[in-house]
């Protein structure tokens, strides 16, 4: 209620009671009052009695504020404070539409980073396939660099296939780029390493699909270990992990958490990883199929893609020890219910749940968000799931040079995607010094989202 119907209230109270109580007595009295006494009764004693509760009332003023301050005080919640992170110091890509970050992204807001009629594939009808090629991923001396070497370690023979190959070029290279940032370790020294050192160990995670055997993954390991150390990093302290599950998207996602929480207490640097390449008659048979290559008839099929994409991860403490500014991870995931494949209509509950635990977790507020990076491709239940996103909850974002994806732009190659948009998703909030949120909604089931942060600036 306001003050003016406050005061208008109090004032008929009391000229009521005054008035009331005048004409009572005078009735009972039997005598009719003179006309000081009406002027006295009826209109000084409640102007009197007005002003005496109007100077109780100022006189009281002076601790009102106080104590309005100190209930304010109490009531404003602490700032929030960001969960533990995971430093993002570097990273390397290998993709159809740029080989650098900063590329890739100028190529998607121009709308040019797509997909066009493949040279050498063809569908079940002997048209050619939409596809998203990499020119010459692995020349013939590559291959034969990687055959001789394999085979002086004595391992079983991998009869790696012509996308094995292509796939395993492209990731050589950016393992090569990412271990040559690593080296920048002041204790990554080129002789021996005594067990005392506080290097730590260099984590290499590589997320591969379903499509490579066991055989193949060991040996991709193995070579690419090899890669590490050729280019610097000791081999006593190289350990190579590699997907064993057939989502590698979530296995990126798991990894990142995993890391996440190791960095809270150990030192901790991790190289991951992801290639894949579908550019060749058995994937492409492959997805026909299944029925789930995209044609004419088939517009929410699967468009082959390949790349290769890296990220250089570290706890806190060895981010510090490089120079650099790192951006800081925070990651988030969770399985749907049903297969976004299947389902009636797009949801985006899920996606729009993560962005925001994601948000909080970092302690940004969603409006600060600048930048939304995405693996979605082309699929229509994709990308309204996204567009849900960006409208619900980052409505700030210009659709046009604010959100971007990735899916288009490599294709359908595992983690490739994902993985290159968090390396895009370290570019921007590098470039626009601003939060940037980074999701995974390529999967049938499974949704990530991290919270990419930049660093403090010194005030």
């Amino acid at each position: 209620m306001g003050t003016w119907m406050k005061g208008g209230l109090a004032a008929l109270v009391v000229f009521g009671l005054c008035w009331g109580g005048a004409i009572a007595w005078w009735q009972g009295t039997g005598r009719s009052p003179s006309n000081t006494e009406l002027a006295g009764v009826l209109l000084a004693a409640p102007l009197a009695l007005l002003a005496a509760l109007l100077l109780v009332r100022h006189l009281r003023k002076p601790a009102a504020p106080e104590a309005a301050a100190g209930t304010a005080d109490a009531a404003t919640p602490a700032p929030p404070v960001a969960g533990p992170s995971l430093a993002l110091l570097a990273t390397a890509l290998s993709t159809p539409h740029g080989a650098a970050a900063e590329e890739l992204a100028k190529a998607i807001v121009d709308q040019l980073a797509r997909s066009d009629l493949d040279p050498e594939l063809l569908d079940d009808d002997g048209y050619p396939v939409m596809s998203v090629r990499v020119e010459d991923p692995a020349g013939p001396e590559l291959r034969e660099a990687i055959a001789l070497w394999l085979g002086a370690q004595a391992l079983p023979d991998p009869q790696f296939g012509d996308e094995h190959w292509r796939a395993l070029g492209m990731v050589t290279g950016v393992a090569a780029d990412l271990a040559h940032r690593a080296g920048a370790h002041p204790h990554a020294l080129p002789e021996e390493i005594d067990p005392k050192s506080p290097l730590p160990t260099l984590q290499i995670l590589l997320a591969l699909t379903g499509a490579w055997n066991e055989a193949q993954r060991s040996a991709a390991g193995a070579w690419i270990g090899h890669v590490v150390a050729e280019s610097g990093w000791p081999a006593s302290r190289i350990s190579t992990s590699i997907a064993a599950q057939p989502a590698p998207g979530a296995a990126v996602s798991n990894w990142l958490i995993q890391l996440t929480a190791q960095a809270a207490g150990t030192p901790t640097l991790a190289m991951l990883l992801s290639c894949d390449s579908q550019i060749g008659e058995a994937s492409v048979n492959a997805l026909a199929a299944e029925g789930r290559l995209f044609g004419a008839n088939r517009q929410q099929g699967l468009i082959p893609g390949e790349g290769a994409a890296g990220l250089l991860l570290a706890d806190a403490t060895q981010a510090a020890l490089f120079d650099s500014e790192p951006v800081h991870l925070h990651t988030v995931a969770a399985r749907r219910d049903d297969s976004a494949d299947v389902a009636r209509k797009p949801d985006a509950a899920l996606l729009r749940s993560l962005g925001t635990q994601a948000c909080t977790q970092a302690a940004i507020a969603p409006a600060k968000v600048a930048v939304l990076l995405a693996d979605t491709g082309h699929r229509t239940s994709r990308l309204m799931e996204l567009m849900e996103l960006a409208n619900q909850e980052l409505a700030q974002l210009d659709a046009g040079t604010d959100v971007l994806a990735t899916g288009s732009a490599c294709g359908h190659a595992g983690a490739v995607p994902f993985v290159t948009a968090l390396a895009l998703a370290h570019q921007q909030a590098l470039e626009r010094q601003a939060p940037v949120l980074c999701v995974s909604n390529e999967d049938p089931h499974y949704r990530s989202a991290v919270l990419v942060r930049p660093p403090v600036q010194p005030a």
